[in-house]
């Protein structure tokens, strides 16, 4: 497979839209044949990855394209032309895009999920240590008051009814 340069890229993205609105005026008037259909399922399935919106990671492998486009592999290697054409444009796609954000993405989750899990450890810890305080204050005053004091501060500590 030799190197194809960015404009072609767009050239390559621009003959699969093309065809691929050809396929879709047919439907529009029920003429599509069989193989057509799985066709245009194809077609689409290429024009997601082309514009960043796929259901996957936006590796441009073959089995991304099965589960973009619910296509069996066995029957998409049937269909030579799109498969090449699907990968002539995953070697010329810019990098970046959709497929540097969602990593990008990810890390920075990850990121957030590690200083959420810290801050929820750090609370667990301000929580035991004011409890620690407030029993030992809790004995101080007891023990002020007289050692008979503290069921009765108990008791004061009760809700009302």
């Amino acid at each position: 497979m030799e190197k194809i340069d960015q404009t072609s890229f767009e050239e390559l993205r621009k003959d699969n839209a093309d065809r691929l609105h050809e396929l879709d005026v047919l439907a529009g008037g029920g003429d599509l044949r069989g193989t057509e259909t799985t066709e245009r399922t194809i077609r689409a399935g290429i024009d997601r990855f082309c514009r960043g919106t796929t259901q996957t990671d936006g590796s441009w492998t073959v089995v991304n394209l099965v589960e973009e486009t619910g296509v069996p592999r066995p029957t998409l290697y049937r269909y030579k032309r799109e498969l090449e054409l699907f990968q002539n444009l995953g070697a010329s796609a810019p990098h970046g895009g959709a497929r540097e954000e969602l990593k990008r993405l990810r890390s920075e989750l990850a990121a957030e999920r590690e200083a959420a899990k810290a801050e929820r450890a750090r609370h667990r810890n301000a929580e035991a240590v004011l409890v620690e305080r407030i029993h030992a204050l809790s004995l101080l005053v007891a023990s002020a008051m007289g050692e008979d004091s503290l069921p009765r501060m108990i008791e004061l500590s009760k809700p009302p009814e």
